[in-house]
């Protein structure tokens, strides 16, 4: 899986392709493919289908390993609160956590292996459809620009679960109290009109300059 993310990598050129060393023997290398050849694709895809398939094997050497069988798992009841484990029900316990824990470490690892996949069929689409063979200047859009120019000389006071990265994670929002907001000027308020937003646009000006210095000159000229 690191190679298939190296793969992505090396098809978006987002990294250098590494450099043939003189005196490499070609045949040596003949073999599984490496990340940046054009069959890397399916290669990762077989080995996706032999862990997924392999899996059962892996499951089975522990529970021999564990001298457990399928009926053992459904052989010791669940006690209640008040019911005290027994030796043996309390090994069954420490049994059935860690097949749980293997279960699902095998699921985290195959399901990030095939959202690799499809990373790596994308980029082998880019490359198919003549995408990364253009060369061509990508700038930001217009809106994004506006934001930049308008942001300029101003603090930033955004919070960071308002940023695009913290929403298109998903991730849950968690409240740190009100003393980790951006610091408000008890002495200057929110802008309410046209000419307020102005008098903000001047205030930048001692900002952008930089040091007390400039703005104490500011308000004096």
């Amino acid at each position: 899986m690191d190679e298939g993310l190296q793969h992505a990598a090396l098809a978006l050129e987002l990294i250098p392709r590494p450099k043939a060393k003189k005196g490499d023997d070609i045949e040596a290398k003949a073999g599984d493919p490496k990340p940046g050849d054009p069959k890397f694709g399916e290669y990762l895809d077989k080995k996706m289908l032999d862990f997924y398939s392999g899996r059962g094997a892996t499951l089975k050497a522990w529970a021999r390993q564990k001298g457990l069988n399928e009926a053992q798992f459904d052989a010791v009841k669940t006690p209640d609160e008040n019911d005290a484990w027994t030796e043996d029900e309390s090994k069954h316990r420490r049994d059935q956590q860690q097949l749980y824990l293997i279960l699902y470490l095998e699921h985290l690892l195959y399901s990030t292996g095939l959202a690799i996949l499809e990373l790596i069929k994308f980029a082998d689409r880019k490359i198919a459809d003549g995408t990364m063979t253009k060369k061509r200047l990508i700038s930001p859009g217009q809106k994004r620009l506006k934001k930049w120019i308008m942001g300029i000389g101003k603090e930033d006071g955004s919070l960071d679960t308002h940023t695009p990265d913290s929403l298109e994670a998903g991730n849950n929002t968690i409240y740190m109290g009100s003393g980790f907001n951006p610091k408000k000027d008890p002495e200057h308020l929110p802008p309410q009109n046209a000419w307020q937003k102005f008098g903000n646009g001047v205030r930048t000006i001692p900002h952008f300059l930089g040091s007390t210095e400039s703005a104490f000159g500011f308000r004096v000229a």
